[in-house]
């Protein structure tokens, strides 16, 4: 049945896409950071291996392909998050030192983790708990034919997950509650 909104041809251009956002996100970070100097001919350079190389992996691109419309949201809702408060009359000086708050700044972090080891764990869950994927023979060996240590199993078990990720939000929250207000 045709629709008026076919995405179909869009599943065959993802890898383009793909492509096209890690070179322009990996020659940001360059630029911004002078990893390898101030010449932007470099920067291009290593940028356009580093996502050529990213192409030759599709577990690398689906997870990209997974996390970047998380980010994407996250960015959309902060950007109404901050137009609402300046629609209700909240000045722009005082959402610039808000934002700048450690408490928000490690919220954000703290969304963003969550995010990114969500992503991380749904597209290498397989290989990080010794299953074999879908029409792959045996379990417990990685692609390769190599055994999965046992400790790597057991460190990135769901309850282990889940006891780092409550601990890890317990630190931050006493930490943030200890704080004296300024």
């Amino acid at each position: 049945m045709a629709t008026l909104l076919d995405t179909s041809l869009l599943a065959y251009l993802l890898p383009v896409f793909t492509f096209l956002f890690i070179m322009i996100v990996v020659f940001a970070v360059m630029d911004k950071f002078k990893l390898v100097g101030d010449n932007k001919g470099i920067h291009w350079a290593v940028a356009f291996c580093i996502s050529f190389i990213f192409l030759f992996s599709s577990d690398a691109v689906k997870f990209v392909t997974l996390l970047t419309p998380w980010f994407i949201l996250l960015v959309v809702f902060g950007m109404f998050l901050v137009s609402f408060f300046i629609f209700m009359g909240v000045k722009e000086d005082s959402i610039a030192f808000a934002v700048k708050d450690p408490k928000v700044v490690w919220g954000v972090i703290g969304i963003s983790m969550l995010v990114f080891f969500i992503a991380l764990g749904n597209v290498f869950g397989d290989v990080f708990s010794g299953q074999s994927a879908p029409g792959e023979g045996g379990s417990g060996v990685i692609q390769g034919g190599t055994p999965v240590s046992e400790g790597l199993k057991a460190i990135v078990h769901p309850r282990v997950l889940g006891a780092l990720f409550l601990l890890i939000i317990a630190a931050l929250s006493i930490r943030l509650i200890s704080e004296p207000n300024n």
